[in-house]
Formats: C-alpha cells, sequence, structure tokens
C-alpha cells in the first residue's frame, strides 16, 4: 500500500456542495483527515463580518464605515481584514467614520481605481492621468479596472434619472457615502441621464479592447474616456 510522506497534504476543494455530494468517499475522507464547509458569504453577511471584525480591533466604526468598506473589497475578505488593520494603525482611537475611511485610502500610497473614478468626478483631470498611469505601471490591466468603473457609471445613469430633492437619499443605496456625496451631487447638476449613458457605452468599447477584441490601446481609450468625465466643458454636450 502506497503511503505518503508524512509532510504531505492532500487539499480537496470544490466550489458548490450538498447533500448529494456526501457520499462513502466523503466519509472515508473525514476519517483520515478532516471535512470543513466554508460558506460564501452573501451581501448583507458581509456588512456584519466587517463590523464584528472592526469590533474584535477595538474599532468603533460606523454603518457607513462598514459600508463603505464593503464597497472596497467588492466580497474579499482578506482586503477587507487588511483595510481593518490599517485603520486601527492609523486611527488607534476614536469613531471612524466614511469620511476616515476616504481619507486613509487616499493617504495610501498605492493608487487604486477607487481615487481614479473620484479623480474624475471631481474634475481633477491631471490626476486621473496620474492614478491612471500609476495603475498601469504597477501591472494593472484595464479588464481588472473597468468592472468598478462600470458600475460606478451604471449608478450615475440611475441617480441622473431622479428628480434632484431625490439623488440625496438614493446615493446612499447606491453605496456613495460621505465626502462623495457632495461632489456627485455638483457633477449630477451640471449633467443628464444621456451624457451617462454614452460614457457608459464607450466604457463598453474599451472594455472590449481590454480583452484584445478590437484594435486600439485600452489604456489610451480608458483615459480619454476618464478625461471626458473630468472636463466640465464637456458636460451637456455629449
Amino acid at each position: 500500500m502506497f503511503a505518503a510522506p508524512p509532510d504531505t497534504v492532500l487539499l480537496i476543494t470544490c466550489t458548490s456542495w450538498g447533500k448529494a455530494n456526501e457520499g462513502k468517499w466523503v466519509q472515508a475522507i473525514e476519517r483520515v483527515g478532516a471535512y470543513l464547509p466554508i460558506w460564501p458569504l452573501r451581501r448583507d453577511d458581509l456588512d456584519r463580518w466587517i463590523a464584528e471584525r472592526a469590533r474584535s480591533r477595538d474599532l468603533n466604526v460606523t454603518n457607513d464605515t462598514v459600508a463603505a468598506i464593503a464597497e472596497r473589497v467588492e466580497g474579499n475578505l482578506l482586503a477587507a481584514a487588511q483595510e481593518i488593520d490599517k485603520l486601527k494603525l492609523l486611527v488607534p482611537e476614536g469613531r471612524i467614520d466614511a469620511a476616515t475611511v476616504e481619507r486613509v485610502t487616499a493617504d495610501s500610497a498605492r493608487y487604486d481605481v477607487f481615487g481614479l473614478v473620484d479623480a474624475a468626478l471631481a474634475g481633477d483631470g491631471a490626476r486621473v492621468v496620474r492614478i491612471l498611469r500609476g495603475l498601469k505601471a504597477e501591472g494593472e490591466v484595464v479588464p481588472g479596472l473597468i468592472s468598478w468603473f462600470v458600475m460606478q457609471l451604471q449608478a450615475m445613469v440611475r441617480l441622473s434619472a431622479l428628480a434632484p430633492g431625490q439623488q440625496s437619499q438614493a446615493m446612499a443605496q447606491e453605496r456613495i457615502f460621505g465626502p462623495r456625496q457632495a461632489v456627485v451631487r455638483k457633477v449630477l447638476a451640471r449633467t443628464d441621464r444621456t451624457f451617462w449613458e454614452r460614457r457608459l457605452q464607450e466604457a463598453a468599447e474599451v472594455d472590449r479592447l481590454g480583452k484584445g477584441r478590437g484594435t486600439g490601446d485600452p489604456f489610451l481609450a480608458f483615459e480619454r474616456l476618464l478625461l471626458k468625465i473630468a472636463d466640465r466643458r464637456q458636460f451637456g454636450s455629449l
């Protein structure tokens, strides 16, 4: 009979599991090893997980803080844990709100897509170029950046379809908190739904280029799209 070396570990993983899968072979494995089901977190569960993790680090967080962290990590528990540990390090005492999360993230030396979108909405074209080129230098690729950006464009389409009095309340549903609300409110006052629908169409073309389904530089196309948003002169005309 073959005997594996004592330092060898056999790990069996699967993405879907149910009672139909729990046959005799599973029972045989459990006799010599361990069976550990780990269920993926639903969106509501993620907020609760982040809140509990923050409390375990003695952090006093608001609901907006939890939502802001959840928005940035997109279900990645390791990333969420790292964000919480960073907040503990940088803000060891006091109540942490969504604005603090925004500030701490902005203070990070690493460029990210969140700062890229915020710079475009704020009309800071120079920062848009700097962040996008920094991301490219760090080895990021357009398909990895465009998905969250598209989600933000979709949110802008929905918000721009509402009356100004309804937009503020809807921002929380779109997970737009803290200082970002003021920026988004100003942009919405100068744009209409058509503007954002066209940007969404252009984002689809950028995504296509990023996946090699067209001719052209996807980063250059992405930069041009972001600069259209950052350039206030474009508002209402495209």
